[in-house]
């Protein structure tokens, strides 16, 4: 489904809407639903951030693993790349905050843990555009694969253990293929 707003083009991948669907049959849990609408304000503050800073939106993909923003490629200094990949996960830990004194455990922990992930210094997470920055290429790929090899391990003994938890394996295994890239 492709839409334009204000010159935007603002594209629902079919994908977005198959793994929504499935995640729903599948787990049956309406924390599945805070999840995808935690992410898409995640992202907003992302956008929100690149704005402010003067880029220039061309398109918005809502796809089978989050959205994806595509922009003017505007070289930034490096203060606004780092602001600006750190925009989603403040967005998550304000929302966390706010969920807590509100006494909405569920939320607030779902918004923590998408805070922390996103915050990993593996590709193509935030954290590891935070850090891009003032650290080799090659480092951080060192760094990458050794948090993906332990997380899938994490997840691994997971999965093993409770038989039935696959979640943390599956996502595991995303971030070690996304760190060996």
């Amino acid at each position: 489904m492709k839409f334009r707003i204000k010159g935007v083009h603002l594209i629902i991948d079919y994908y977005f809407i198959a793994v929504l669907t499935l995640s729903l049959v599948v787990f049956r849990n309406e924390s599945i639903l805070m999840c995808f609408a935690f992410c898409i304000l995640h992202e907003l503050g992302h956008l929100t951030a690149m704005l402010l800073f003067g880029e220039r939106v061309k398109k918005i993909t809502l796809g089978y693993f989050g959205m994806k923003i595509d922009c003017s490629g505007t070289i930034m200094p490096v203060l606004s790349e780092t602001v600006i990949a750190a925009a989603g996960s403040t967005v998550n830990l304000i929302l966390a905050v706010l969920f807590y004194l509100l006494n909405l455990k569920t939320a607030a922990d779902i918004n923590v843990g998408l805070a922390v992930f996103n915050l990993l210094p593996v590709k193509p997470l935030d954290g590891n555009r935070i850090l891009s920055s003032f650290l080799s290429d090659r480092v951080m790929r060192t760094v990458g694969i050794s948090v993906g090899v332990v997380l899938s391990f994490i997840g691994a003994v997971t999965a093993i253990y409770t038989k039935s938890n696959f979640l943390i394996l599956i996502v595991s295994l995303y971030v070690l293929i996304g760190a060996i890239k």
